[in-house]
């Protein structure tokens, strides 16, 4: 569009003198309505045709390019640029125009305008870092999101080295060189993870992606840097590998057995099997099927007798993702298992189960052991309670509930369940003795047992109670009537203190009387012993004198007179002997009993040269003892142990020792002709005999003597002995013991 107008003397256009088609077809005017137009009003309010200083400017140059928007006159504003020139025709400055219509132009701009707006918005919003940096790697561009992530304002990162700002130090050098790469625009796209420094100091991991700019010539001008922070993401990764770590631990150490499997349909979508994926340890363990032999095969192919419910079960999980949780028993296996079942993914499920049956077995065992309880609660002839202890604001017991007691309790008090289950004692008995409610709240409170006897007057009854807490703050009593035992101990305990009287002077007579004996036994052993040498002097005196005159008759009578005397004499100095013991003051030293066995054994073996005898003995260790009496308790045991070993090639004789609760037990076996045990009681009875004098001599008072020994040594004595296959004297020495000896026998 071109148009021509005069400047007038005011410097304000006149008239359009000349305008060309086009700017009537663009505009809407005819020529002839244009020639009577000014600029002014070709252009929308306020019809400023041209800026005083561009007015100035082209008045001065000479020429202005400028922009402007005109009107048509349909009222469409056309935007055009408009070169403007100034000239002199006839004689008066004249202006030529010419406006170029920039509407596409300006539409493109305000297109390009709007774009870049969205640009800067869409980076000013992005949740990713947008950084630009130089070639000398100082950052040029900063968006908020940076901000957000590395905590550095827009202001604080401007102008700074990224290498400075944001790169941690120990990986400068890397991050120098992958710089030098991008500025030779020979690497771009995403860098792996890396770790960057925020404003305050914490380290966060970002994902970089990096595109070098360049200039139409090539040469790189800048570098566009964007990242994101993902250091949620790492550590949601880092901890989903401790995860998979501990659930791979988990999974190869749990103790419970994990599978995993996918069920299989059949032609009508019904769950007809299912197929091994995997195992852990424990599922081998406890089933006894190894995961190389089972994975990728279905149930049916290695156990095919598995029972359709446990398919049905897996299929429903499967099929609906409903989780089970269930107890069942497998004939497979034989054994009870607690299965765990839940579909991790369609189609499949996953188990976690544990062998039961030892628990499951238990349980039975408990169902019968509760049975076997409930018929002894019900059946037993102790009463039983179960109370529960009622304590004041200061912990202290003052009554007690009753919570449970059976049939028993009922016949032995008389006190019926429904009458006092729920109440206290006080409420059933309110005189009950305060010593009860003492005693069961020790128990209830402290854990302790106690069993004792006690007397309730409420009752006028004598019971005798185990008493035990079966948790904290209860207890349970076991009791039983006896009230008639203390009854009969009462009248016990008075008839034994009448007794005990009795004893006593009984007591008194007989030791009166037992010294009297030993006064006689005494006495009339000395004064036998005068005849009794007279007898035998002048049997020898007849037998050295006359026995020329004697026929051999006469002579056996005189021998039997001899022999006669001779045991009589034997008979009174074991009389004597043994009425000794009883008078006797014991001294008592320390001394080696083996050591006087092995001297008594010589002297009376020196009587039997012609026999061969064994004597050993395992004794070692000194005794406390009188050392005479007991060498005469060894002559009388070694005498007979020789005597009645007589058959015998060798004749075998020990003494030795044990030691049996607490005490040294001594003994004497022979391998000699025994003797029947049914007469053991008759050999500690003076004068009592077991053989013949014929068969072997003796008077029969040894074993009299050895047990009175024995007896004042505190001690026992006893024999064991079996025919033809000898004898074992035992005793024990009460004083090696620390017992005080006897002072007498009587």
């Amino acid at each position: 569009m071109i148009f021509v107008h005069p400047v007038r003397d005011n410097q304000t256009p006149g008239k359009f003198i000349e305008v060309n088609d086009i700017a009537c077809e663009k505009l809407g005017y005819t020529r002839e309505e244009l020639l009577e137009m000014t600029s002014g009003e070709i252009k929308p309010p306020p019809h400023i045709s041209i800026k005083p200083e561009d007015l100035e400017k082209l008045m001065k140059e000479g020429q202005i390019l400028f922009e402007r928007t005109l009107l048509s006159k349909e009222g469409e504003e056309i935007p055009v640029e408009i070169n403007t020139h100034l000239f002199e025709f006839d004689g008066q400055s004249t202006v030529l125009s010419v406006a170029r219509d920039i509407t596409e132009r300006r539409k493109a701009e305000e297109a390009l305008r709007e774009s870049e707006e969205r640009l800067q918005l869409s980076i000013d919003r992005m949740p990713v870092a947008y950084i630009l940096w130089d070639t000398e790697g100082n950052i040029i561009e900063w968006n908020p999101a940076c901000e957000q992530i590395f905590g550095f304002t827009n202001e604080d990162a401007l102008g700074k080295s990224m290498l400075s700002l944001i790169v941690p130090e120990e990986v400068h050098t890397p991050f120098d060189e992958a710089m030098k790469s991008l500025l030779k625009g020979i690497e771009a796209g995403y860098s792996t993870p890396g770790n960057n420094i925020r404003k305050d100091g914490t380290m966060i991991s970002c994902q970089w992606f990096n595109t070098p700019i360049s200039h139409p010539d090539g040469e790189v001008i800048a570098v566009l840097s964007m990242a994101i922070d993902i250091t949620e993401q790492v550590r949601a990764e880092e901890a989903l590998r401790e995860n998979e770590e501990r659930y791979r631990v988990l999974f190869a150490t749990m103790l419970n057995s994990f599978a995993l499997h996918e069920i299989i349909y059949d032609d009508d979508g019904k769950p007809a099997d299912y197929r091994v994926l995997e195992v852990n340890p424990a599922f081998e363990t406890i089933t006894g099927l190894k995961s190389e032999d089972i994975v990728g095969k279905t149930v049916l192919e290695i156990l095919p007798g598995t029972e359709d419910y446990w398919i049905e079960n897996y299929g429903k999980v499967a099929t609906t993702g409903e989780t089970l949780h269930f107890q069942n028993y497998s004939q497979e296996f034989d054994r009870y298992f607690e299965v765990f079942a839940f579909r991790p993914k369609e189609d499949q499920f996953a188990t976690v189960f544990s062998d039961v049956t030892e628990r499951v077995k238990v349980e039975e065992a408990l169902t019968e052991s509760e049975e076997r309880y409930r018929v002894l609660f019900e059946t037993m002839f102790n009463g039983f309670a179960l109370h529960e202890i009622i304590c004041d604001e200061n912990g202290k017991p003052i009554d007690y509930r009753f919570l449970e007691i059976n049939p028993a309790f009922e016949t032995l008090t008389g006190i019926v369940a429904k009458d006092v289950i729920g109440k206290t004692v006080r409420e059933v008995l309110p005189g009950i003795e305060s010593t009860w409610i003492e005693n069961y709240g020790e128990v209830a409170l402290t854990g302790k047992t106690m069993q004792f006897e006690n007397y309730t007057q409420e009752l006028d009854k004598h019971y005798e109670v185990f008493a035990y807490r079966p948790q904290e703050g209860q207890f349970a009593v076991l009791f039983t009537d006896v009230t008639e035992r203390v009854k009969s101990a009462e009248e016990i305990r008075v008839l034994n203190e009448d007794l005990e009287l009795r004893v006593q002077e009984r007591t008194a007579e007989l030791e009166e009387t037992n010294k009297e004996l030993e006064a006689f036994s005494y006495s009339v052993s000395h004064d036998l012993r005068a005849p009794l040498r007279a007898i035998n002097g002048f049997s020898h005196v007849l037998e050295n004198n006359y026995g020329a005159l004697l026929d051999e008759e006469g002579k056996g009578y005189l021998e039997k007179l001899q022999l006669a005397s001779l045991k009589m004499d034997r008979l009174i100095n074991d009389l004597l002997g043994l009425s000794r013991l009883g008078r006797r003051e014991l001294k008592f030293t320390t001394i080696d009993l083996a050591a006087i066995a092995k001297r008594v054994f010589k002297d009376l073996s020196k009587q039997e040269e012609d026999r061969d005898i064994e004597f050993t003995s395992n004794i070692t260790h000194l005794i406390n003892g009188d050392e005479h009496l007991l060498e005469v308790l060894l002559t009388n045991l070694l005498s007979n142990a020789i005597k009645f070993t007589r058959g015998q090639n060798p004749a075998i004789i020990k003494f030795g020792c044990d030691y049996e609760q607490d005490e040294h037990v001594y003994y004497l076996r022979d391998n000699g002709v025994g003797f029947e045990m049914a007469y053991v009681d008759k050999l500690f009875t003076p004068f009592q005999r077991l053989h013949t004098e014929r068969e072997y001599e003796g008077t029969g008072i040894g074993l009299a003597i050895v047990q009175r020994i024995v007896q004042r040594h505190n001690g026992t004595v006893w024999i064991e002995a079996e025919i033809d296959k000898g004898a074992t004297v035992s005793f024990t020495l009460g004083v090696n013991n620390g017992n005080t000896p006897n002072k007498s026998l009587y």
